[in-house]
């Protein structure tokens, strides 16, 4: 595990220099690891950018456990989460060439990942159940809001920040956060939306891609 813990805190450190084109022999020599040794743990850098993301999602999940450990509503705890996620536009590193880079790669990682770059965010999507579990539990949410909504708010956050990241804007991350928890919490109090009926007049097929990734 340390050895892991030390490719992945160096493919981190060149990450976060910007240079996306750092080589393998740059990522064993940053480490102080032997080529044999890293793959015996990564199949490739891919596979560690893909580490260093989630580490990335961890980090800032339990930072937005600490910052809202005296809320007591759930409610406003997931309406911190997401409006502190897009709020990180603003800090200085996400205009640097490394947070850039990171936001660039995701994008290439998704393409030829899918499943592991799902599995990179576990972290996020989790804490954004748990809170909408618990809203369920107090009745302040409809029954049946996290199965439906957290995939689809998780990617809807991860989204906007990455696409934010390059594209010009003339708001605030904080006020897009503020707009995108406007548009989450509207789908969430609306309850389940109609399924549209098929050329058939039937149902939609099992099988929807609207049911993940």
């Amino acid at each position: 595990m340390e050895q892991i813990k030390t490719i992945v805190a160096a493919a981190r450190t060149l990450a976060e220099r910007g240079d996306g084109a750092f080589t393998m022999q740059e990522l064993v020599k940053e480490s102080g690891i032997g080529m044999q040794t890293f793959y015996r743990y990564f199949e490739g850098k891919d596979h560690v950018l893909l580490a260093v993301y989630e580490q990335l999602v961890i980090e800032q999940v339990s930072w937005h456990e600490r910052a809202t450990a005296e809320i007591s509503d759930p409610v406003e705890r997931l309406h911190h989460h997401i409006v502190a996620t897009l709020a990180l536009l603003d800090s200085p590193r996400a205009a640097t060439a490394g947070g850039r880079f990171l936001s660039g790669e995701r994008w290439r990682l998704h393409q030829h990942y899918p499943t592991e770059s799902v599995q990179a965010r576990w972290a996020f999507a989790d804490l954004v159940s748990r809170e909408i579990t618990a809203a369920e539990a107090r009745n302040q949410l409809p029954a049946g809001s996290a199965q439906r909504n957290v995939d689809l708010i998780t990617r809807l956050v991860e989204s906007v920040y990455h696409h934010c990241s390059y594209a010009p804007r003339a708001e605030s991350g904080r006020q897009i956060g503020e707009q995108v928890w406007a548009f989450c919490l509207s789908a969430l109090q609306g309850g389940a939306p109609a399924r549209p009926a098929d050329a058939q007049g039937g149902e939609t097929p099992a099988g929807d891609p609207r049911g993940g990734e």
